[in-house]
């Protein structure tokens, strides 16, 4: 007697998606202690993006741009390539307007299977607040918008330096993290603000 495939032609496995050039992001979180609140998934091209979690602190009210527009979430997908973070700290209520950051794999998004592709791009692609040249600074406000692209020259701009923050006991969370994983505090000594920061980075693809 044949072997029946009743139960082979309705597994669950048939609806199972596989792609050699995409990967399977999955983002999913609990909204409330008695069950899970669902999840998002997207098939996304790793050679056209790549996800990143950023993280943000500062002494002073901070807008925040990424290659000219602001930015509406800590979760970004970037294509390869150039890209510009700007921000703008308006003036501290005390000391020094002193910026803490990181941009960092986001690890609610989940790759499918053993696709390491987008994991290792976003390793490569990640960055913090360090007192080095790659973050430039200053206390001049630039004409228009040209400073929060590409292209724009900061030649002219200060190297970022370290800022010594003050101690408070209660500092927020977000910069208690950052501290713990060694993200710097950074601006320029003895500017309260209005402060001008760039970062250029490059995302490069797998």
């Amino acid at each position: 007697m044949a072997a029946r495939d009743d139960t082979k032609q309705n597994a669950l496995s048939r609806y199972e998606k596989r792609s050699p050039d995409l990967a399977l992001l999955e983002y999913s979180h609990c909204e409330v202690p008695a069950g899970c609140g669902g999840a998002v998934l997207r098939w996304v091209d790793p050679r056209a993006e790549v996800p990143l979690l950023l993280h943000l602190d500062a002494t002073a009210p901070c807008a925040v741009r990424l290659d000219g527009a602001p930015i509406v979430s800590s979760r970004v997908s970037l294509a390869p390539g150039p890209h510009v973070l700007a921000f703008l700290l308006a003036r501290a209520e005390s000391g020094e307007a002193a910026l803490l950051f990181a941009a960092s794999p986001d690890s609610a998004a989940k790759v499918s299977g053993d696709d390491r592709r987008i994991r290792e791009a976003a390793e490569r692609a990640a960055f913090r607040s360090e007192p080095e040249p790659a973050w430039r600074t200053s206390t001049v406000e630039p004409d228009g918008d040209a400073w929060t692209h590409e292209g724009f020259d900061d030649a002219a701009w200060s190297p970022a330096e370290a800022i010594a923050l003050p101690d408070a006991p209660k500092a927020s969370w977000i910069r208690r993290e950052l501290l713990e994983h060694g993200v710097r505090a950074i601006g320029l000594r003895g500017a309260r603000g209005p402060l001008w920061i760039r970062r250029r980075f490059v995302v490069v693809a797998p």
